[in-house]
Order: C-alpha cells, then structure tokens, then sequence
C-alpha cells in the first residue's frame, strides 16, 4: 500500500471519487484501476502534467512488471522498461478529451505493452547490423568511414537474437539475462532438463548462425 496515495488521488480529482474506498491498495487491481481512471480523466479533460506524474507513480512500477512478463515471454533482448517510457510518453502527447477512455486501465496497458514488444522483436529482427558510419575526415583531405567492430558485432547479436524462434528466444533470454539454470528454466517451462539442454545447445548454434548471417548483411 502506498502511504496517503488516496488522499492524494483524491485530493487531484476529487474528494467523492473512488467510492467508499479507505485505503488504496497498490496490490489490487481494482483499486488501481479506479484510480487510475479519475487520474486518466483528469488529464484528458484538463490536460493536467499533475495528474499524468501522479498516474506514473501509481502505475509504472506494475507496468514495468508487465513488461518484464512479456519480455520474458516472448523473448525481448533489450531493456523492457523502455517500452514503459515510450508507452507514457505516448499517452501524455496523445491528450484528446474526445477520446473514449478505457474500461480498465492496466488490461489496456497490457494489451499495448504486448503490442509494442512483438513490432519491437519485428523491428530488430528485420533491420540491417550494416547502418551508415560516420566518415572521418583526415588532414590530406581523404574521406574514410569509422567502424566500430566491437559495436557492429553487438548490433548483429542483438538482430541476430530476435531472428530466432520464441522458444529459442525464451531460453537463451532466461539462461543469460535472468541468470537461471539448466534445471530452474526445465522447472520453470516445466518441461524435462534434458529437453531444455538441448534446446540451449540448438539455441546458441542457431544464434551463432544468425549472428554471422546479420553480419553478411541482406544478401547473405
């Protein structure tokens, strides 16, 4: 629960909203959407900055937990808390109070999380580890371009991570970013140990393919 967040909530939008509430339980998730559908309200009637830092602090703790769901789910490699960021900044640019608000706020925020990590996985497995590097110009005047190798790799890695299958994705994704064994990912996928060795073996060769095929470029 969060300390006088109700009175605060009230006191943005009203002392009669939120019902007979008395408390306002951040675990619950009624009462988080109540909340954050006066705040919602709020904003887009008045188009109120307040209103929008108070439905952030209320909010993205629990948005940023669904997103690390889905990124675990469905195999994002980058940072999922970005697509929080980039969901918020949308929401406070995007104010028309014409706009019919959702039902529920944290299933629509959801739903658009989800949305927003399969065209991020879309977009990284689709672009081109070959983007144009910087020329440097020299003394004599002879124009040569700068390659960072280091990084041309990491970018092929990364597009060469999310060309993978799901499932591939996942395991690799619970193995080297969450840090989880062999037999923690069999329990948490509940399929047998042997199976996930196996899978983490074709993993990592399908990625090393990947990987050099990004590195190719679009020809390859």
């Amino acid at each position: 629960m969060a300390d006088g967040m109700l009175e605060r909530v009230r006191k943005m939008v009203g002392s009669r909203a939120l019902g007979d509430l008395t408390e306002l339980d951040l675990s619950n998730d009624l009462h988080v959407d109540l909340a954050a559908s006066e705040l919602l309200k709020r904003l887009y009637e008045f188009d109120d900055a307040d209103a929008f830092r108070l439905l952030v602090e209320l909010t993205s703790d629990r948005l940023a937990g669904m997103s690390d769901e889905l990124a675990a789910e469905l195999g994002l490699a980058t940072d999922p808390y970005d697509l929080v960021t980039a969901f918020f900044s949308r929401l406070f640019v995007d104010i028309d109070p014409r706009k019919e608000l959702p039902l529920h706020f944290l299933a629509s925020a959801s739903d658009r999380l989800k949305e927003d990590t399969e065209t991020a996985i879309r977009d990284l497995a689709l672009s081109d580890v070959h983007v144009p590097a910087s020329p440097t110009i020299w003394e004599d005047g002879i124009t040569e371009a700068h390659i960072d190798t280091n990084e041309l790799i990491a970018r092929a890695s990364l597009i060469g991570f999310h060309r993978l299958d799901v499932s591939f994705r996942r395991v690799l994704r619970a193995k080297d970013t969450e840090g989880l064994s062999a037999s923690e990912i069999a329990i948490q996928m509940g399929a047998p140990y042997t199976e996930v060795e196996e899978l983490l073996q074709t993993a990592r060769e399908r990625l090393a393919k990947a990987i050099d095929d990004a590195l190719k470029g679009p020809s390859s």
